[in-house]
Parts: C-alpha cells; sequence; structure tokens
C-alpha cells in the first residue's frame, strides 16, 4: 500500500485522524518524488506474490550500500568476531588500498552503518563484556557470495 491507498487503510481501520493520514500521503508522495522512483501498486498489494530467494538479496544488496558492502567484505576475510572500533580501522584499511581515502570518516557513521547490517540480519552482535563484537551471520554471507555471483554474470 502506498500513498493514497495506505490513508485509506488507515481511516477505514479507524487507526488515524484525517491529520495524519494527509500528512502520510503528502510524505509517500515527496519521498517517492525525491527518489525518482516509481513504484509498481501490484508489488504492494496484500495478497500478491511472494519475493524469490534473488528478488530479497538483490534489495538487501541496493539497501546496505558501500560502505556496508566494505564493513561485510572485511568480517569475511576477518573470519572471527571483530571490535567495533577494529571493524573500522579494518574496513578504512581495506578501502584506503584500492581507493586512497577513507571509508568511515566518523564513529555517527559506524555506529549508523552497524546498525543497519545488524538490523538487516547480515551481523550479530555479541557482547562482551563492555565491548560488542561484530561477525557474519549466514544470511550476511549469502549477500557477499550473490553478490560475487551476480559480478561475475552467474545467477
Amino acid at each position: 500500500m502506498i500513498g493514497t491507498e495506505y490513508a485509506s487503510f488507515l481511516h477505514k481501520n479507524k487507526i488515524a485522524g484525517k491529520k495524519q493520514r494527509v500528512r502520510y500521503q503528502r510524505l509517500s508522495a515527496f519521498f517517492l518524488l525525491s527518489e525518482g522512483r516509481s513504484f509498481d501498486k501490484s508489488k504492494f498489494k496484500e495478497g500478491s506474490r511472494s519475493m524469490n530467494r534473488e528478488e530479497i538479496l538483490t534489495v538487501l544488496l541496493n539497501n546496505i550500500e558501500e560502505t556496508g558492502l566494505w564493513m561485510l567484505a572485511t568480517l569475511k576475510v576477518a573470519g572471527k568476531p571483530v571490535s567495533k572500533t577494529n571493524l573500522r580501522d579494518q574496513t578504512n584499511k581495506r578501502y584506503f588500498e584500492k581507493k586512497e581515502k577513507s571509508l568511515i570518516s566518523s564513529r555517527y557513521t559506524l555506529d549508523i552503518f552497524t546498525a543497519k547490517l545488524e538490523g538487516a540480519g547480515l551481523i550479530a552482535v555479541e557482547k562482551v563484556g563492555q565491548v560488542r563484537l561484530y561477525q557474519l551471520t549466514l544470511l550476511g554471507n549469502e549477500i557477499i557470495k550473490f553478490r560475487e555471483n551476480e559480478r561475475s554474470g552467474v545467477n
């Protein structure tokens, strides 16, 4: 459901008042236009077809951005749990070898991308004392394999 459809859903189910529905319609239209994307409404209707493996992995791959990919690759190479600061240092070191500039310039950027990857289920976090250790999950490995296959032209 998008825009008007979602607002009518809210109204029909008495979830939100008129002001909230209008605000949602305007915001959704603004974001759709600002991102330059158009959506096929059939993909968002309830009861429509389910997504296959490749579609799910493609969506994840498109949303984690370059920084997330480099962090996943760093965790794969490490092969063991890594602390957040160590993850930043190793990722920047690997990126610097290729592009000769730093990828993760602030703690804020590091926090945002670790949260994105954790929320998507691509990395697992284990708290040991005061330190949080990050490691690649099975889904994270699948994303890396999928990207490698996609780049080599094999699906």
